[in-house]
């Protein structure tokens, strides 16, 4: 993920967990009037009570989580940058 505004900007770096992570984009104007970025893990899977092959069968099946979250270490590094290393060139000079 990247940010910048003006003379600052960030980039952040997924450094362990990614395959459990989603990352999520809202444009200015969704809810809010500012861009969102956010990196989201999953540590416990959504399961169907009443199913057949995993598959949902009908609106009477239930959703559950599953009661152990999963093992694993999910980190993400944050790097500020300033000034005429705030731009793109800089963020992949960074990375």
């Amino acid at each position: 993920m990247r940010v910048r505004k003006g003379e600052d900007a960030f980039i952040a770096y997924v450094c362990s967990g990614q395959a459990m992570l989603e990352i999520t984009y809202r444009p200015s104007g969704y809810i809010m009037p500012v861009h969102r970025t956010a990196a989201g893990f999953t540590y416990r899977q959504p399961v169907a009570t009443s199913s057949t092959n995993g598959q949902w069968q009908s609106a009477d099946d239930t959703m559950v989580f599953e009661e152990e979250a999963l093992q694993y270490t999910a980190a993400v590094e944050y790097q500020f940058l300033y000034g005429e290393h705030a731009d793109y060139s800089g963020m992949a000079a960074a990375h």
